[in-house]
């Protein structure tokens, strides 16, 4: 997957012409620079034979967003006609590219690019010009790569917001098509976000706390920024409007007031003067793993699905009756569990009931993990 950049610069000029018109597309050498991965210095070592052989008009003017009158670029018909060839050429390039789950997808660079900014809007992180992409110059790419080029965008995006380092944008959870309604919990959320700056969401791993938060953005059709721990360098991700902040292991709990009052828990907020302001007001919900079991404000522990709720939807889901009170037990009464459930086989669960129940149980469990 080799471009050079000759070619990236008519591949940008492409995309900035209209349908119409593909030659009206105008640039000037920062914008070249910032959207064809090329040195600010080195632009007009890449512009010159372009121009030379009449693919690339310059002249003086005003490129869009800037004030003042500079050089500016845009395609001739032969150039046009080229860079239609190059996307073709690109369109053509099969490649490998690695998501934020670690699972590979083998596809068309163009078909590839369109999932991965689908993947990035979804966090609200810049999507990547295709003059952009080619930089990387080969046909296997990971998430990293995908997440620099994507921060490097933000630099010509006007409305961006950066997170402080070590918090890394994620996608929202999907909710399962196996999902109970949680109408107790669901209304002490709503009432939380709606009456509280801070809250927290506890219980254990798998209990269902992120799909909970998910179904109930969806169902009010609220906006979300999800938060995960992570390293590296801050992300920038594009302005908008948000309903709630989630942090997922967020330092949350004010310790201090732990010791002096020993009958309930405070929670501190972990954003600081390092963080954007248009983020500081949005409601900040916490994660966490565990219980915190306490009286303090704004405190949900989610715990499990009572046994009869449980039994009664895993044997609509096709587990053998037998096996579904010992399922209950071993998983906690999760929802995440029965969403589980939901996604077996009937030939697989009908098979569970032909093993002894300790065996069952933990190909069960075992293959509820590997979801988590």
């Amino acid at each position: 997957m080799v471009f050079t950049s000759g070619d990236r610069v008519l591949l940008h000029l492409l995309l900035k012409g209209s349908r119409v018109d593909p030659t009206s597309g105008v640039a000037d050498q920062d914008d070249i620079a910032a959207y064809c991965g090329i040195g600010r210095t080195h632009v007009p070592r890449a512009l010159k034979p372009l121009i030379n052989d009449d693919l690339v008009n310059e002249s003086q003017g005003r490129a869009p967003g800037r004030t003042r009158r500079v050089k500016v670029y845009n395609l001739t018909e032969k150039g046009c006609l080229a860079a239609i060839v190059l996307r073709n050429k690109a369109n053509e390039t099969v490649m490998e590219w690695i998501d934020e789950t670690g699972t590979s997808h083998s596809e068309h660079c163009v078909d590839a690019l369109r999932r991965i900014n689908d993947h990035l809007g979804s966090r609200g992180l810049s999507q990547i010009p295709i003059s952009l992409f080619l930089t990387i110059g080969r046909e296997k790419v990971g998430w990293n790569d995908i997440l620099f080029l994507s921060s490097s965008v933000r630099g010509e995006t006007t409305e961006t917001i950066c997170i402080p380092e070590g918090w890394i944008p994620i996608s929202s959870p999907k909710v399962p098509e196996v999902f109970l309604d949680r109408q107790k919990d669901m209304k002490r959320l709503q009432d939380l976000v709606d009456g509280s700056s801070l809250l927290a969401l506890t219980g254990e791993a798998g209990i269902g706390k992120r799909t909970l938060v998910a179904a109930w953005a969806e169902r009010n059709k609220r906006k979300i920024l999800w938060l995960d721990r992570g390293e590296g360098s801050e992300f920038c991700i594009d302005a908008d409007r948000y309903d709630l902040l989630v942090m997922i292991g967020a330092p949350m709990v004010d310790v201090t007031s732990t010791l002096v009052r020993g009958d309930g828990i405070d929670l501190s907020d972990p954003r600081n003067e390092d963080w954007p302001e248009l983020l500081r007001p949005i409601p900040l919900l916490g994660i966490m793993d565990g219980y915190l079991d306490s009286s303090g404000e704004g405190i949900i522990d989610l715990k499990g699905l009572d046994e009869g709720t449980f039994v009664r939807e895993a044997i609509g889901s096709g587990l053998p009756e037998k096996l579904a009170n010992p399922f209950f037990k071993a998983s906690k009464g999760s929802p995440m569990a029965l969403s589980y459930l939901g996604d077996l086989e009937d030939s697989t669960l009908g098979g569970l009931g032909t093993l002894d129940e300790e065996a069952a149980i933990m190909s069960l469990i075992l293959g509820l993990r590997s979801k988590l």
